[in-house]
């Protein structure tokens, strides 16, 4: 501290410059649901990220879309990292309180769970890791 100490106050010595590059950089991933977004992720990025507000059942086709868009590319499909994201509404409602149309991951506890685990199995089968449990 007596080297830091100024008549004045403290005097900070610094050096503001660019950061190392992080060595392999970390992972880029494009979002969207336009199908020239999703080949271009699978062209350009290291994978894709959905939004929350997607419609699960049309995963299946973004995911697909995008595996194209590296194959058109040259590159190798099952390398791109595909991360899904949710949001799980637990709610005390049964189907007949939405007329029949409930959502997908939204309802009581036994609903989100019968209709998310094979959501989460078929995906996990088409990126082909490990069951979701």
């Amino acid at each position: 501290m007596r080297r830091v100490r100024h008549p004045e106050g403290y005097r900070y010595q610094h050096h503001l410059g660019p950061l190392p590059v992080p060595q392999p950089h970390p992972p880029v991933l494009l979002g969207g649901t336009a199908a020239p977004a999703l080949r271009r992720a699978g062209r350009l990025a290291q994978g894709w990220i959905g939004s929350s507000r997607h419609d699960l059942t049309e995963i299946g086709t973004y995911v697909e879309t995008v595996r194209d868009g590296a194959r058109a590319a040259g590159r190798d499909p099952q390398a791109l990292r595909i991360v899904v994201r949710c949001l799980v509404d637990l709610v005390d409602l049964v189907d007949g309180d939405l007329g029949g149309r409930r959502l997908p991951l939204h309802g009581t506890r036994e609903q989100v769970t019968s209709t998310g685990r094979p959501l989460t199995n078929r995906y996990a089968q088409m990126s082909r890791t490990r069951e979701l449990v």
